[in-house]
């Protein structure tokens, strides 16, 4: 499966029961692994619970292919949901899969990867698979940075003057852990102030925003 734009955000607040494999990827590696993150805790599983959540690499999977299938079928000794957690650096473990989901009753299977060339064997087997899903990760636009400020400074309850924000939108977006994170650090500056000014981001938030190679290369070529 392949969800669209539109259909990521429900799919990622509301878990489809048919959808087994999850398959994070892309440029963005806070975005993937806040993804893997945020699924965990739906499930109410705490990512240092051996019982309740397996974690393997696509080395492991490829040496014992077999393995993924009995980590997905293994029952959870102190109840409660199950899930595996795969972090992939390309291996090819389509037959693994194919093998796991032709199992019953097997735990969420959540695969973290950067990014994946649309030619990749586990990206083009999870796209067609009726049975799993394929999201992109990549660096927040302007549209996507908005709604992760305006979203964050809410749950604190804190305001923001529309130049502060713009500021935050033009020096954000490198990575959405290392966004998340400077925003936390400019909540915590902020104390009891409910409102947040172009003064205050300056103070505290640093260029990180990403740099396409265009501006690294018509300055060289310019001699600059």
């Amino acid at each position: 499966m392949k969800p669209n734009y539109k259909e990521i955000d429900r799919l990622l607040k509301n878990l489809d029961p048919k959808i087994l494999v999850y398959l994070f990827y892309g440029s963005d590696q806070g975005l993937t692994h806040e993804r893997v993150v945020s699924i965990l805790k739906m499930l109410k599983i705490d990512a240092r619970d051996p019982f309740r959540l397996s974690f393997l690499t696509g080395s492991d999977i490829k040496k014992n292919p077999g393995r993924l299938t009995d980590e997905a079928t293994a029952q959870s000794l102190i109840g409660g949901a199950r899930a595996v957690h795969v972090k992939l650096n390309g291996e090819d473990i389509t037959k693994a899969l194919g093998d796991c989901l032709e199992c019953h009753d097997i735990s969420l299977v959540l695969l973290e990867a950067g990014e994946l060339a649309p030619s990749s064997p586990v990206r083009k087997f999870i796209e067609k698979s009726e049975k799993a899903a394929a999201f992109p990760g990549y660096l927040d636009n302007k549209v996507g940075l908005k709604k992760l400020i305006q979203s964050t400074l809410d749950n604190h309850g804190i305001s923001i003057d529309s130049t502060a924000i713009n500021y935050l939108i033009n020096n954000l977006g490198s990575d959405r852990m290392v966004s998340r994170s400077e925003l936390e650090k400019l909540v915590t500056y902020m104390g009891a102030t409910n409102n947040i000014g172009l003064n205050d981001v300056r103070s505290n938030i640093g260029d990180n925003g990403a740099y396409s190679i265009d501006k690294i290369i018509y300055p060289v070529a310019n001699g600059n």
